[in-house]
């Protein structure tokens, strides 16, 4: 997905084509730290594998903008936006329908299952909204 303004309207383009793993960062940070934990007692433990961290659930980049731009409004951290847009596609590289990850391998060796992004979301968006709000001299 990408954005561009124009005439003071946000207009963001998102492939609609297309389905995702979606991962909230949060989950992402709790998985590097869960690995980290675990190779203080087994420092070899996953070591040659491929093990994915990815959300549960599939989604298109589409559905993903469009509930950040909604979610983002109702917390009032944008208050103009426009139109979500499928990107032309002449000239795009093809690209399979379906990118989903399983991260099954990652939660038998590591114990974590990453949240579906539609709980992910809020969780990152309240933090946004915390972290703009002005601060109160100490």
């Amino acid at each position: 997905a990408w954005m561009s303004a124009a005439e003071g309207n946000l207009v963001v383009h998102a492939r609609n084509d297309i389905r995702l793993s979606p991962t909230s960062v949060f989950d992402l940070a709790d998985a590097i730290l869960r690995v980290c934990e675990r190779w203080r007692s087994d420092p070899g433990c996953g070591l040659g594998e491929t093990l994915h961290v990815a959300g549960p659930t599939q989604a298109s980049p589409m559905d993903v903008a469009r509930a950040a731009l909604t979610a983002a409004g109702e917390r009032g951290l944008i208050n103009n936006r426009r139109a979500l847009e499928p990107p032309p596609l002449s000239g795009a590289a093809p690209l399979s329908v379906n990118r989903c990850l399983d991260s099954g391998r990652f939660i038998d060796v590591f114990g974590h299952a990453p949240r579906p992004w539609m709980e992910g979301l809020p969780l990152l968006l309240d933090r946004l909204v915390a972290d703009r709000k002005p601060r109160s001299a100490a």
